[in-house]
């Protein structure tokens, strides 16, 4: 076995190219029309459709129910918490590197209402623009961001009474000009909400991050039901480089946002002990100011496994049933239960692999409905879409040791 496995690497590491550097250009008229001209003209139809409603019915004065719930018309968005969609575009059949179940539409008609993913632009540029890719495009490539953030777009419009989140990872680093224009294409910039005043800085480093995180305390954030009959149905964030000056509507992560341990590892099955509500990402943030900012709570559990003397992180399949738990050791519900020990409220977001999978399937959003003091109705997983990806079994060590693999693949491919 090992003399396949070492072939292998060698022919990643003969093949393989490092991630493509940010474009030093800004995207133009001529990459847009590109866009337009795909065998998906839905997109630009769409999109001029979505801007038309908005504009002409831009506020509701009925809003009675807000995501759900009655009781959250009245919470300010910093009061409600809300389930994940961990990499939600990464719904790919038979591909390791898969977050999730159900497309997108599915998850939020699930009641998914945080949904994270990451912009990379592919090897080989097809005239599509940015794709979103899981750590490079050769592992996991879910295709044009404007395809998805377009079927976003259409379940808002249909969904006036729902608000949702989207944080994008900034994968190439790059200037989000050059994200912008493809992002502006669908039409959801029409829905986007703008925070009454703009960062002092923004997330250019670490240091200026950690500054810019707190710049919107808990109490000065809206209600979920004024922002809803504002017409304000979506909030987009950018994890780095955002430029909230030239584009309001995108709002620096950590000006507003601060985040647990992505990745979350645990070291063997059974696990024995909860993860902790620490702060990561931004480094060097003071506890005043995390206990008074919003927080995401990363759930969505790796095993680490040894292979060929490196340590590589795939997801915990087999631990689904007990970390997307409301209760036991190192279950969702336990996990939130540390963070409002440690911060004196629960996260904003639990972020989660594979929501569907629990115990019982809809169990992460019995606990967010548990968090915020409302009755969890019961409408989890895939009843309203048929499955896109056929999944649920418990991997056998045979496919672990294959995801092992592609994770040092991928790794090598990092470091040339």
């Amino acid at each position: 076995m090992q003399p396949i496995v070492i072939l292998l690497l060698f022919t990643a590491l003969a093949s393989a190219r490092a991630p493509r550097p940010p474009r030093p250009h800004n995207v133009n008229d001529e990459i847009l029309d590109d866009v337009v001209a795909l065998d998906y003209e839905v997109v630009a139809s769409e999109a001029s459709s979505a801007i038309k409603i908005a504009r002409t019915s831009s506020t509701w004065s009925n809003i009675t129910v807000c995501n759900g719930h009655a009781e959250l018309c009245s919470r300010k968005y910093s009061n409600v918490s809300m389930v994940g969609a961990h990499n939600s575009p990464f719904v790919v059949p038979n591909n390791l590197a898969s977050n999730q179940y159900f497309k997108v539409t599915q998850q939020l008609d699930d009641g998914i209402r945080f949904l994270q993913a990451q912009i990379q632009f592919p090897k080989d540029d097809d005239g599509t623009g940015p794709h979103f890719c899981h750590t490079s495009c050769a592992l996991l490539d879910a295709g044009p961001i404007a395809l998805w953030l377009t079927e976003v777009r259409q379940w808002v419009d249909a969904h006036p009474q729902e608000f949702v989140t989207i944080l994008l990872g900034n994968g190439n680093y790059s200037d989000p000009n050059m994200y912008v224009p493809y992002i502006e294409s669908t039409g959801i910039v029409a829905y986007a909400f703008v925070p009454p005043a703009v960062p002092s800085t923004n997330s250019l480093t670490s240091a200026s991050a950690a500054a810019a995180t707190g710049s919107m305390p808990l109490d000065d954030w809206p209600t979920l039901g004024d922002m809803l009959s504002a017409g304000k149905r979506v909030l987009m964030m950018l994890d780095y480089k955002a430029n909230q000056t030239e584009y309001p509507w995108l709002l620096d992560e950590f000006a507003y946002l601060w985040e647990t341990p992505f990745d979350p590892t645990v070291a063997s099955i059974p696990v024995n002990a909860t993860l902790p509500c620490t702060v990561q990402r931004p480094p060097g943030l003071d506890a005043g100011t995390a206990q008074n900012t919003l927080f995401l709570m990363n759930h969505n559990v790796n095993l680490a496994v040894s292979l060929l003397g490196d340590t590589v992180m795939v997801p915990a399949v087999a631990l689904l049933n007990q970390s997307n738990a409301v209760t036991g050791i190192n279950s969702l519900g336990a996990a939130a239960d540390v963070c409002i020990e440690t911060w004196g409220r629960p996260p904003l977001v639990l972020n989660v692999d594979y929501y569907n999978r629990g115990s019982p399937p809809g169990s992460v959003f019995e606990v967010a409905a548990r968090l915020n003091g409302v009755t969890y109705n019961n409408t989890c997983c895939g009843k309203t879409l048929a499955p896109t990806v056929a999944s649920g079994a418990v991997r056998s060590r045979a496919s672990l040791f294959k995801a092992a693999v592609m994770a040092i693949l991928v790794k090598a491919m990092w470091l040339l």
